[in-house]
């Protein structure tokens, strides 16, 4: 039990400077929360719950490519489609999960950060007709996670473009609420090597997106 996974992992990195790969599990959190607080309402016998830390030699400015890192790593452990920045689909568009990132910024650097993922297994299992293996399913995302974050740093174009095999936007068009308010339109095209989502407008315009300034990005 604890009140979250990445509240445990990134108190792990930074008062015992854990190693990349050290990862929290919990059978169940107090207080789970998506992106931006949004509470994680899932049964805790339906959840799958966890954090892996991180420690990625890539650029403040660039810190936006790590939730790439953890949309790619869920897709490749769990089978889900990834929007962006951090929900989880079916194949039929139905949000199963999310992952969130948390990042501890020293001097001009990334010091840590913490992916963490969460899913819906009974209903993820259920739209892949399988029954899902929790403790299989952690250790891929501990897997894909240190690999997509060595991508990262030195192969980001390869990073990009398997998460452009695996999403569940990309290519279609798209329908983005913004924060605070308002919303914007048209085909998201490509994630960026910063970590932006890039849309183009029918008149060929592009718009670039950060993850701070959108609450969600759904198929229109």
């Amino acid at each position: 039990m604890g009140i979250s996974v990445e509240q445990l992992a990134a108190a792990w990195a930074r008062q015992d400077d854990a190693p990349a790969g050290a990862t929290v599990v919990v059978d169940y959190e107090i207080s789970g929360r998506m992106r931006l607080g949004i509470p994680w309402q899932v049964r805790p016998v339906d959840a799958l719950a966890c954090a892996t830390v991180l420690r990625p030699s890539v650029l403040p400015e660039a810190e936006a490519v790590l939730w790439v890192v953890a949309l790619v790593a869920a897709a490749r452990a769990t089978g889900a489609r990834p929007g962006w920045p951090d929900l989880l689909f079916t194949d039929d568009g139905r949000q199963v999960g999310a992952v969130t990132l948390e990042v501890h910024l020293g001097p001009g650097t990334i010091v840590s950060a913490v992916v963490s993922l969460r899913v819906d297994v009974v209903s993820l299992g259920t739209a892949l007709g399988t029954t899902l293996n929790r403790d299989h399913m952690v250790e891929a995302f501990i897997t894909h996670a240190l690999r997509c974050s060595a991508l990262a740093e030195d192969q980001r174009a390869e990073l990009l473009n398997e998460y452009a095999e695996v999403s569940a936007l990309a290519g279609k068009r798209v329908k983005a609420k913004l924060l605070p308010k308002g919303e914007t339109r048209g085909v998201a095209v490509t994630v960026d090597p910063l970590g932006m989502l890039v849309l183009e407008s029918p008149t060929g315009m592009l718009e670039r997106l950060s993850p701070v300034t959108v609450l969600r990005v759904d198929p229109a």
